[in-house]
């Protein structure tokens, strides 16, 4: 049998030389491979910093953390006003709960309702008794407090608080409102008395006329006593009068107008709440101390309403409630910024706050020199524009989009291709392990194969 013809030693040379050649060309790839991936990273991941990062306006911490330990101190008592000495700690006392949130300005509702149209039809003069009555309080009031005057009827207001009925001497149905239930009073569910969309705060004034054929209403005090003038106040919110039928005539559906002359004893009590709503403090109690010394008496503002020493108190609390708001909302928006890293602060938020901190210093400035109106514009200004740079919108949207928001947003865009091209520099990094071992495993081949020539070319020299 001819034996299979054996390759020459040429022919085995030249594979060798071409494995050899095949393996070099394929760690030059694999080395091209784990460039381009190293490269992507050095390159994609400072691009990816640089055009995601938020842009934050460096803000003066340092000042506004030494307004936390300043003292701006503000007489309330106008009594003390030639105590000229302003140290800076705003020594403010505390209001009422009664009072209204402090404000620039303010919207006043005078609403009329009436409870059954069909047994009393009741209508009313409100705007020339607003101007007899009312307008020279609110034009006294226009440099601490704005109002704007809106009125209303509604009819059919029915009541849902429930109400003690007693007979009358007379034999009639009276209905009583007790204490407990003032706040019951208002049937928020069926009264519309939301006013015109507007950030200010409302103030309700309202009159509510009963149906005679349900029985007349009255306030009771803790007592159990009626009160005189049938109405009553709800903290931060409004007044409130109950005016019953005048006479029996008005009882079968005839037209009922309360007139200017009628009005005048509601507006006289509307006066009075709105002192308490607005926090106006009676001017006796105010010079409770120059009364002592020097037996001077100050007599109530029959034509305003407000007598210059009580603006002047008001003026002066309302300045340290804009003082204390002012520097409050500073402090905790500089406390929002160091908590949150991501959070944009852009150089608007930057100009507002410098602005703020150069208001409360002139506001300082005019306590100072005695110029209450002028220190009372400066902090009303600083006290708007930190509310405005607290309540950016740019700031207040990433209050919810956290950190954990952008991991629960990025990690499904990166790890489907993270992974894979981690694996893949794995499985380059043994290739690249294994490629620098086959120059000297092919060395030790193309050896052994010079052996097996020599070994045949004797083998063919015996034959």
């Amino acid at each position: 049998m001819p034996r299979a013809k054996r390759p020459s030693r040429a022919g085995v040379r030249a594979c060798v030389c071409v494995e050899f050649k095949g393996s070099r060309r394929a760690l030059r790839w694999q080395r091209r491979i784990l460039g381009v991936f190293c490269g992507s990273l050095l390159l994609g991941v400072p691009l990816w910093w640089r055009t995601t990062r938020v842009y934050r306006a460096s803000l003066p911490l340092p000042a506004i953390d030494t307004w936390n330990h300043n003292e701006t101190r503000v007489d309330v008592d106008p009594t003390m006003a030639w105590q000229t000495t302003v140290a800076l700690s705003v020594d403010v006392a505390s209001d009422e709960l009664r009072v209204m949130p402090p404000s620039r300005n303010y919207q006043v509702m005078f609403s009329l309702m009436n409870e059954d149209p069909r047994a009393r039809l009741v209508n009313w003069e409100i705007e020339p008794s607003i101007r007899t009555w009312l307008g020279p309080f609110f034009r006294r009031l226009s440099p601490v407090a704005n109002a704007t005057l809106l009125t209303q009827v509604q009819h059919y207001a029915t009541l849902e608080v429930q109400l003690e009925e007693r007979a009358s001497p007379a034999g009639k149905v009276e209905r009583y409102l007790p204490a407990e239930k003032l706040g019951n009073f208002i049937n928020s569910a069926e009264w519309n008395l939301a006013s015109v969309v507007s950030n200010d705060p409302t103030i309700h004034m309202l009159v509510y006329t009963p149906s005679p054929e349900k029985g007349r209403i009255y306030v009771l005090d803790e007592a159990n006593a009626t009160l005189p003038l049938n109405a009553f106040l709800i903290p931060q919110w409004g007044g409130i009068v109950i005016e019953n039928a005048a006479d029996e005539a008005n009882a079968h559906g005839a037209l009922e107008l309360l007139t200017v002359t009628r009005l005048k004893p509601i507006m006289e009590v509307f006066l009075s709440q709105l002192r308490d709503l607005l926090g106006v403090r009676d001017a006796r109690s105010l010079m409770s101390t120059v009364r002592q010394l020097w037996h001077i008496d100050c007599m109530p503002s029959r034509r305003y309403g407000v007598t210059g020493w009580e603006l002047d108190s008001m003026m002066r609390r309302r300045l340290g409630q804009r003082i204390i708001s002012a520097i409050t909302t500073l402090q905790a928006l500089a406390r929002l910024v160091t908590s949150i890293e991501s959070m944009p602060i852009g150089d608007h938020i930057k100009t507002k706050v410098y602005d703020v901190l150069e208001h409360l210093s002139e506001a300082r400035q005019q306590l100072a020199a005695g110029d209450l109106a002028g220190g009372f514009q400066a902090a009303t200004r600083a006290a708007e524009l930190a509310e405005a740079a607290f309540f950016d919108h740019t700031m207040v949207a990433q209050l919810y989009f956290p950190d954990e928001h952008k991991f629960a947003v990025y990690m499904p865009l990166f790890v489907p291709i993270g992974v894979p091209m981690v694996l893949a520099l794995l499985r380059e990094l043994k290739q690249l392990k294994k490629g620098r071992k086959t120059p000297a495993s092919d060395a030790d081949g193309g050896d052994g194969g010079s052996s097996h020539d020599t070994t045949a070319k004797q083998e063919d020299d015996r034959q």
